[in-house]
C-alpha cells in the first residue's frame, strides 16, 4: 500500500539585507496552514527574540526583524511549525 501523500515543506529565506543595523526582512513561504513560532537564537543558543508567532495560511509571508535591543553578532532565525517543519537562517547584526 502506498504511504500518505508527501507533503510539500515550508522555506525560510534569508534575512535581507545581511548584516543588517538593526532591521531586517526574512520571508517564510508556507505550503499547508500551520502555527507557527519563528524565534531569534544566539551564538550560545540562548533564546534572545520572537520574531512571529501565530497562525499562518499557505502562501508567502514577509516578516521584518527588529533586533535594535541585541548587541552585534551572529544569530539564528529559527522557525518552527505545528506539522513538524523546522528552518533555520543565519545573520550578522553590525551595529
Amino acid at each position: 500500500t502506498a504511504g500518505p501523500p508527501d507533503r510539500q515543506v515550508a522555506r525560510l529565506g534569508a534575512p535581507y539585507p545581511n548584516p543588517f543595523n538593526p532591521r531586517t526582512s526574512i520571508l517564510l513561504e508556507t505550503r499547508d496552514r500551520a502555527s507557527w513560532v519563528v524565534r531569534i537564537i544566539d551564538v550560545r543558543g540562548r533564546h534572545v527574540g520572537t520574531v512571529f508567532e501565530g497562525s499562518l495560511p499557505a502562501g508567502s509571508h514577509p516578516l521584518v526583524v527588529d533586533a535594535s535591543g541585541l548587541s552585534s553578532g551572529v544569530y539564528w532565525f529559527a522557525a518552527r511549525s505545528s506539522l513538524g517543519d523546522r528552518l533555520v537562517v543565519r545573520g550578522v547584526l553590525v551595529r
